[in-house]
């Protein structure tokens, strides 16, 4: 019997108003507590929902409007592959890798026999040329069996056939047929 008016004691002792643990857990503490906790883990799920609904009806990135002005040709761009021949050292390595010289052409002798789309641009210095035939702005020089047609530049002097002129200016092509394109005629 003792044994049981403990147990009775201890459960008075627990349900008095003044005690801590049952003042702590009354039904106004419990309920402030329960929304503490529980009201910002709602407004939390709310948000995630709204985020998700959001994420869900936005359009897709290729439908958004684009931000990239559009390209007009393919100038600029950098994609589609690349360019399989090496990246010339130096210039002299440029100029042989594309069977160039830089040297400029001092004789008909070294126009003979070569193609006229790879001597377009080459600097052309002939000293002794001489004049086989003249037609209005364009002379032809001889030398040997080689004949190249020289166009002759505005205020150029008139020249006439047998003699000797000083040519300065470029190689160009016209139909597969070198052509000298002159910056400069001295009549000798």
């Amino acid at each position: 019997m003792d044994e049981q008016r403990t147990t009775a004691r201890r459960d008075e002792d627990t349900r008095r108003p003044e005690n801590p643990p049952n003042s702590v857990t009354s039904k106004g503490a419990r309920r402030s507590a329960v929304w503490s906790y529980f009201f910002p883990l709602v407004v939390l799920c709310v948000a995630m929902g709204a985020l998700m609904l959001y994420w869900s009806n936005r359009p897709a990135h290729s439908d958004a409007p684009g931000t990239e002005r559009p390209e007009i040709g393919t100038v600029g761009r950098t994609d589609g592959g690349f360019n399989p021949e090496a990246r010339p050292t130096s210039t002299d390595n440029e100029v042989q890798s594309r069977g160039g010289d830089l040297k400029p052409i001092t004789s008909l002798a070294d126009l003979q026999d070569r193609d006229a789309s790879r001597m377009a641009g080459r600097r052309v210095n002939l000293d002794d040329a001489r004049v086989d035939r003249v037609s209005g702005r364009e002379a032809w020089v001889r030398d040997g069996r080689q004949t190249v047609a020289i166009v002759m530049p505005d205020g150029a002097p008139t020249v006439a056939a047998g003699q000797k002129i000083a040519v300065s200016g470029r190689v160009a092509s016209a139909d597969g047929e070198v052509r000298i394109v002159a910056d400069r005629i001295q009549v000798r």
